[in-house]
């Protein structure tokens, strides 16, 4: 089998970043390089060299072109927005995936970590590497705040079961929505509609089932294989409900609501 062969950390970054953290996803011979505030620190031409990587990477997991996607995410500003970005690479220095979150503080009492573009390439899918990633920076960033804030939430825009199955384990069933059968509780419809308000998604927003339709109109379609988990009924609350180009948001609660 041909093995696809991916940008380098050292031909994409060179000396111009260092990372704040470096982890050991020892299961399957990754590293984690996490940089803060990139936007303040990713100069303009590290930029292009990381939306031009980002494609490339991206498509390959996806399965699905995402040059218009990225282009997209570049005029929103995106590496300004994240407080956190995350490269996943190989042993032998080949980037293989991407994650990033972003932190909106809609009041005094709440903080909200959103989950952005998140993604590795086909041979490291399965692997582990999200679920990891989730445990050791995800939640123990969330569950810091909650010494601050009353309401903290981890949340995410999604098409994949596979993904809300991670954050499901990651703050067990009973904290995760949208949920089959479940009303929606006073807080987490508030906390989608300030997360879909920060998206600029508020107008797509159905508030009894945290969908948002046409989501992702800027791609023909998110991925070309749709992911699945073998769960029967998470996977037809995806399947059944969704379209090419629609996408839950994900409400998991940290902080207990007030």
């Amino acid at each position: 089998m041909h093995t696809i062969h991916y940008p380098t950390r050292s031909q994409v970054l060179g000396s111009s970043a260092s990372a704040t953290r470096v982890q050991s996803l020892e299961s399957n011979g990754l590293q984690a390089h996490t940089y803060l505030r990139p936007g303040c620190t990713f100069d303009i031409s590290l930029q292009d060299r990381l939306f031009t990587m980002l494609v490339e990477v991206t498509s390959s997991a996806f399965g699905a072109d995402m040059t218009s996607y990225w282009k997209l995410r570049r005029e929103q500003d995106y590496f300004h927005k994240l407080e956190s970005f995350t490269l996943f690479v190989e042993g032998d220095d080949q980037i293989v995936g991407w994650t990033g979150y972003c932190i909106i503080e809609p009041d005094a009492s709440s903080q909200i970590l959103y989950i952005d573009s998140t993604g590795v390439v086909p041979r490291h899918q399965s692997g582990g590497v999200m679920k990891r990633i989730a445990a050791d920076q995800w939640l123990p960033r969330a569950e810091e705040a909650c010494e601050r804030f009353s309401e903290v939430y981890l949340t995410a825009r999604t098409e994949s079961p596979v993904f809300y199955r991670l954050l499901r384990r990651l703050v067990g069933p009973e904290k995760i929505y949208p949920a089959a059968h479940d009303r929606l509780p006073a807080n987490v419809l508030r906390c989608a509609e300030q997360l879909a308000t920060w998206l600029g998604q508020r107008h797509l927003l159905q508030k009894d089932s945290l969908l948002l339709r046409n989501a992702y109109a800027v791609v023909d379609a998110l991925y070309g294989k749709l992911p699945s988990t073998g769960e029967v009924q998470l996977d037809r609350l995806f399947r059944e409900v969704l379209g090419p180009l629609d996408a839950y948001l994900l409400i998991a609660q940290v902080g207990s609501a007030p």
